[in-house]
C-alpha cells in the first residue's frame, strides 16, 4: 500500500505509484490505455495523477491477476456491481475446477493408451506409433491447461509485433496507441 506520507495527500504520480507497487510505469500506462485503471487527474504538464480510489482499483486488479484472472477479463468483472473479493475468488475457483476436470479427462485418455504391464519392461503388444497418433489427437482437442503471458519490452512494439507474426506465425493481437498515435503496447497470440 502507498506510504503514509502519500496517504496524507492522497495522490500519487505514476512514477511514485510504480515504485511503491513494484509495477512498471509502462504497465500503469498500459492499464490506463486499456481502461483498467485510469488516473483521476493529470498535472498541467500531462502527467498522470492517481487518487486513493484509483489505487484501490489498482490493488483490486492486482488481486484478480494473482488469482489467475486474464487481464482482458478483469475490467468486466470489476464493473459487475456485485463484485467483491470473495465472489471473485469463488468464481475463479470454479474456473480452476473446470480446468482441473479438463486435465483429469486428458489424463484418463492418456492412461487408456497405456496398457497395464506386470513387468517393468516394455509391452510388445503396444504399437508406439498408435500411441503417438492418439496422443496427437488428444493434444489437438480444445481445452485450456493454462495461459502464459510474457511481457517483452521493444523500442518499436508495432514492428516487433509484425516480425513475431512473420517469423513465428503468431496471431496479431491488440495494438494500442497513445494520443500521439505511437504504438505503446502490442500483443501476439498463440494457440
Amino acid at each position: 500500500m502507498p506510504s503514509a506520507a502519500n496517504a496524507v495527500e492522497s495522490t500519487w504520480r505514476v512514477g511514485a505509484l510504480a515504485a511503491e507497487t513494484g509495477l512498471t510505469i509502462r504497465t500503469l500506462h498500459h492499464y490506463d490505455a486499456i481502461g483498467l485503471v485510469r488516473p483521476s487527474a493529470r498535472t498541467s504538464g500531462g502527467h498522470r495523477v492517481y487518487t486513493r480510489p484509483d489505487v484501490e482499483r489498482l490493488y483490486a486488479a492486482l488481486v484478480l491477476r494473482s488469482l489467475g484472472v486474464p487481464l482482458a477479463d478483469i475490467a468486466g468483472r470489476m464493473k459487475d456491481p456485485t463484485w467483491d473479493l470473495r465472489s471473485a475468488a469463488v468464481r475463479q475457483r470454479a474456473e480452476l475446477d473446470a480446468q482441473i476436470d479438463a486435465i483429469s479427462r486428458l489424463r484418463q485418455r492418456v492412461d487408456g493408451l497405456l496398457p497395464v504391464s506386470t513387468d517393468a519392461g516394455s509391452n510388445p503388444e503396444v504399437d508406439p506409433t498408435a500411441v503417438i497418433r492418439e496422443m496427437q489427437r488428444a493434444a489437438a482437442r480444445p481445452f485450456a491447461v493454462r495461459q502464459v503471458l510474457a511481457l517483452l519490452p521493444y523500442s518499436d512494439v508495432e514492428a516487433a509485433q509484425h516480425r513475431l507474426v512473420e517469423l513465428f506465425g503468431f496471431e496479431a493481437g491488440t495494438l494500442t496507441r497513445d494520443d500521439a498515435g505511437t504504438a505503446v503496447h502490442a500483443e501476439v497470440l498463440a494457440g
